[in-house]
């Protein structure tokens, strides 16, 4: 799984001042920026995030094959590091973290449209 923590990364400095990320922590790829928390902002973590699945039919051998290589691809220091360099993060969740992760997300977002009275048209 991946979490984007930082978009504004690949913007010149000069063009662009962060006055926060949204993240419960830091972004790696601007640790000089503060966090919404650590402003005063309570329970502010907000993030964007990718993960692989595959439908629940697909056998052991196929998700472990999958994972592995997702493993050695994310592994890859240039990889990493152009990863790094655009703000995300690579969180080395297994699959239930994944559905733990997913399932809080849900909750979050839920409560979200709600207070804030969104519909859908």
């Amino acid at each position: 799984m991946a979490a984007t923590q930082c978009s504004d990364a690949s913007h010149p400095k000069e063009h662009v001042r962060a006055i926060g990320v949204s993240s419960a922590r830091r972004s790696v790829a601007a640790p000089e920026v503060p966090t919404l928390i650590e402003q005063g902002i309570e329970d502010f973590d907000l993030v964007a995030w990718f993960a692989l699945y595959a439908p629940a039919a697909t056998p052991a051998a196929v998700i472990g094959r999958l994972r592995d290589g997702l493993d050695r691809v994310l592994g890859n220091p240039n990889i990493a590091s152009q990863l790094q360099g655009q703000g995300v993060e690579i969180l080395p969740l297994n699959g239930d973290q994944v559905n733990a992760f997913a399932k809080n997300e849900v909750v979050k977002w839920t409560d979200l449209v709600k207070i804030s009275g969104a519909r859908a048209e």
